[in-house]
């Protein structure tokens, strides 16, 4: 019994004297990993206001900003607001039929695609936009029409715009030639400092 304590208690001393001299040793450090160099301008922060206005003439009707956040190199960068509005596309009847309808989407999108600096301060990117609307047949005059039935107006534009620091550009004007209404759509470039 005595050897076995004994046994024991030089056990018990060596594994206290490997755990003292793990203890001092120093830990091994990680070398660092390199980073890769960023390119110039990527991931830039931008803010783009699109700006969709109607004129009549030169008497301005409508002006609805929209500001997006992107980044040079980045993603698509996309916009929706809207509703589904329903319109029947069957009448009512002497059976009592019901009148069943569908959905269109009606409102505004925006897509905003290849962002990228074509040179120190100055970015590329293109813009798209959609304007959809639902207008009543005595708001649309010259337009041919069925009374109680809905009109939808559309509108669509891509481009490109090439804009510095605070610039901005008219990416397009276009008349209805309906209603005579003139769409403009406006983008101006900030860069987020």
């Amino acid at each position: 019994m005595k050897n076995r304590l004994l046994a024991v208690g030089v056990l018990a001393a060596l594994l206290s004297t490997q755990a003292e001299f793990l203890a001092q040793e120093p830990a091994p450090t990680a070398k660092p990993v390199a980073k890769p160099a960023a390119a110039p301008g990527a991931s830039t922060p931008l803010k783009l206001l699109v700006t969709v206005s109607r004129y009549q003439a030169e008497k301005k009707i409508s002006s609805l900003p929209y500001s997006l956040s992107l980044t040079i190199d980045g993603p698509r960068v996309s916009f929706r607001m809207g509703a589904q509005v329903p319109y029947a596309t069957s009448q009512a009847n002497d059976t009592g039929k019901t009148p069943s309808y569908s959905y269109r989407d009606v409102g505004v999108r925006i897509d905003v695609t290849g962002q990228l600096m074509v040179e120190p301060g100055l970015y590329r990117m293109n813009v798209a936009v959609e304007d959809s609307s639902l207008s009543s047949s005595n708001q649309i005059q010259g337009a041919p029409t069925i009374v109680g039935v809905p009109i939808f107006r559309n509108f669509s534009t891509n481009g490109v715009v090439i804009l510095r620091d605070g610039q901005s550009a008219q990416l397009t004007t276009a008349a209805d030639p309906i209603t005579g209404e003139t769409m403009r759509v406006d983008v101006t470039l900030t860069v987020v400092k």
